[in-house]
């Protein structure tokens, strides 16, 4: 996760998605850091791509993409939000945020899509 190459940090995010998801508590916290700090875009987007066959597992490290400089992040995160439905209720605020105020209108409506999926799905998980 730490080679300089972009590619290879790719191959190894994609590896660690490609783990059941019972291993979600080994499989959270590296993705998560990848979320949080990769210098490169199609690395994180990977890592949410990962983090969302994790179900509620991985709603912290969708929910910090919310706040990421590259707007497919961010994007991606919406959608990814969204597939959860009511699994996702912790990202609520971080949603709210994000439909109300993200520089770009087309994020703003997809992470209100995204709040509208979980809020009508309350219940599920």
């Amino acid at each position: 996760m730490d080679d300089a190459d972009a590619a290879v940090r790719r191959e190894v995010v994609q590896a660690i998605g490609a783990m059941p998801a019972t291993h979600a508590a080994h499989m959270e916290p590296p993705l998560r850091r990848v979320v949080a700090s990769d210098p490169e875009a199609s690395v994180r987007i990977e890592a949410l791509h990962a983090l969302v066959k994790l179900g509620a597992a991985g709603v912290a490290g969708l929910g910090k993409a919310l706040a990421d400089s590259d707007r497919l992040v961010r994007w991606w995160a919406t959608i990814h939000l969204k597939e959860l439905g009511g699994a996702a209720r912790a990202a609520v605020p971080d949603l709210e945020r994000v439909a109300g105020s993200d520089t770009e209108e087309w994020i703003r409506a997809s992470a209100q899509r995204a709040l509208d999926a979980v809020r009508a799905n309350r219940d599920v998980n």
